[in-house]
């Protein structure tokens, strides 16, 4: 696969509003994939549980763009987070 350019890559990533949603009777207001019930928290931890972007967006038939802006959005909501001193 040839490489984006960065401007490409922002400009995918900068998109995630329009790609993510929360509504209290889907899934009780959890953000998901626009138009699906797909929740981020999914998308997220197949990414971070080893899955590529490709294999996640073949496993739950997403696109390219929705599986960043699930992981877009996850790292704008953890980079905002109050850090609580946690215990060795």
């Amino acid at each position: 696969m040839a490489r984006q350019s960065a401007a490409k890559r922002r400009h995918e990533t900068d998109e995630w509003q329009h790609l993510i949603s929360g509504d209290r009777k889907i899934l009780g207001g959890k953000p998901v994939i626009k138009g699906t019930r797909m929740p981020v928290s999914l998308v997220v931890g197949s990414v971070g549980g080893g899955m590529t972007v490709d294999e996640v967006m073949h496993e739950y038939r997403l696109t390219r763009a929705q599986v960043l802006a699930a992981l877009t959005y996850a790292a704008e909501v953890v980079g905002e987070e109050r850090i609580v001193p946690l215990l060795p």
